[in-house]
């Protein structure tokens, strides 16, 4: 199984669903006992809150990239991010990782054409 980094913390009340939606998904595909191997980063929101208010987009990308760098080290093997805002700062957590970066305008472009397409 891959392992996953979850960069979170931007609303601890997201990161908790979406830790469990995604172990219940694992478990529903796998069955047992099965759970998602997970490295989780849980940012400061302060930071993250600063950054936004006073638009500091630079900033944000440098922190973000940094907590990718630290999942990657602990061996996630690809890394999404639970913000639509932050993926404003997608390129520089891209440039600073060699793992892959899930976007989820991907997957909301891809379910929006499913939908669409009937």
């Amino acid at each position: 199984m891959r392992t996953i980094g979850l960069l979170h913390g931007m609303s601890s009340v997201a990161m908790v669903d979406y830790y469990r939606r995604i172990n219940d998904r694992v478990n529903e595909l796998r069955g047992g006992h099965e759970r998602a191997e997970l490295v989780l980063s849980c940012v400061n929101f302060g930071v993250i809150e600063r950054c936004v208010r006073a638009e500091a987009w630079d900033e944000a990308g440098q922190y973000l990239a940094g907590k990718a760098r630290g999942l990657q080290r602990a061996g996630a093997d690809f890394i999404a991010c639970g913000s639509n805002t932050m993926h404003r700062v997608a390129p520089v957590i891209e440039a600073a990782i060699t793992v892959p970066f899930l976007h989820i305008a991907d997957v909301v472009a891809t379910t929006a054409t499913d939908i669409a397409s009937g």
